[in-house]
């Protein structure tokens, strides 16, 4: 019994994966780096209003010692 088809085409119908061109890989990256890129300016948003209240908290904290003074 012959073989009509390469082996890569037989083993291709029994993996989840497909070829991709490279525009294709590329704008997955791209998807991809954009999430990343949103992850970290929620981040740095996190920080910026930690660093504030931080900021606020040891105004507090200097302002209530030197009123004991």
């Amino acid at each position: 019994m012959p073989m009509s088809r390469p082996l890569m085409q037989r083993i291709a119908a029994w993996t989840p994966m497909k070829p991709l061109t490279d525009d294709e890989y590329e704008k997955i990256l791209q998807q991809k780096l954009f999430k990343v890129e949103v992850e970290i300016s929620l981040v740095d948003d996190q920080l910026a209003e930690l660093r504030r209240l931080r900021a606020k908290q040891q105004e507090r904290a200097a302002s209530a010692k030197d009123s004991d003074v």
